[in-house]
């Protein structure tokens, strides 16, 4: 249950990160769109966040973990700067070396974090990382990124024909994408062979999956409904596109009249 839920929440991350990006694209300005910026990075470091801790109390271990207070902050942070720079990136090209740069970055920064908070466990006897295992993980992540980035950025996808299910399918894509390389990277570390963990009585292992598997993904909701709704609004039927259009006309008249 915990494993599908890290799924869902992974895809919905994935899907608001995308649609703060895509609405930064638009007014491609810091000025104008600094703050999509950081809603887009927020999103994505708090989703890569609590995917991770669903998937680990979603382990058969026989023992509640935990986690040192004082690295959580930092790898929430660290976790939300790393995905700042592929999304102002992203906001200013979308060329085919952008978005494999930018997927590449982002497969790096998962597994930079999903690392740390391994590490910030403190699992006893320890992780004894099996390579083989960790660099499939960093390929899937690799591979997956940088192909729902393309789904959802590529030349191609600027028709307005299928446009949602572009967006639908590149969000899928990059969810499936970080818990899959996400999954690979749990079982190479052998958390199976872990007997106990040195921080379980500073925050419970419970505590945060509670807040990555409620709170993160009905605020997520809203920010999609949100982007929903500011998409909407800019469709050629809508209210606004028929006041832009209606003042366009007017300006046309006023230049003729001159």
């Amino acid at each position: 249950m915990l494993w599908l839920l890290a799924a869902a929440v992974a895809v919905l991350a994935a899907h608001v990160y995308l649609g703060w990006v895509r609405q930064a694209q638009r007014r491609p300005t810091l000025r104008d769109s600094w703050l999509a910026l950081l809603l887009a990075a927020l999103t994505l470091g708090t989703g890569i966040c609590a995917v991770v801790v669903l998937a680990i109390s979603a382990e058969p271990l026989t023992f509640v973990p935990g986690y040192r207070l004082i690295a959580l902050a930092p790898l929430w942070l660290g976790a939300m700067v790393g995905a700042l720079l592929p999304a102002f990136w992203l906001m200013k090209r979308h060329s085919l070396l952008a978005i494999v740069a930018c997927g590449l970055l982002l497969a790096m920064l998962c597994i930079a974090v999903q690392v740390g908070w391994l590490v910030a466990a403190g699992f006893r006897p320890g992780i004894r990382w099996r390579p083989g295992l960790a660099g499939a993980a960093a390929v899937v992540l690799a591979f997956g990124f940088v192909a729902a980035l393309w789904v959802a950025f590529g030349r191609s996808r600027d028709s307005a024909r299928g446009r949602g299910l572009w967006r639908i399918g590149a969000s899928v894509l990059l969810g499936l994408a970080l818990i899959g390389g996400q999954e690979l990277l749990l079982i190479g570390a052998g958390l199976l062979a872990q007997v106990g963990s040195v921080f379980k009585d500073e925050v419970p292992a419970p505590v945060l999956a509670l807040a990555g598997g409620v709170l993160a993904p009905l605020v997520m909701a809203v920010m999609a409904l949100d982007l929903e709704l500011r998409g909407s609004l800019g469709k050629p039927g809508s209210k606004s596109g028929i006041a832009d259009a209606s003042k366009r006309k007017r300006r046309r008249h006023r230049i003729r009249t001159l």
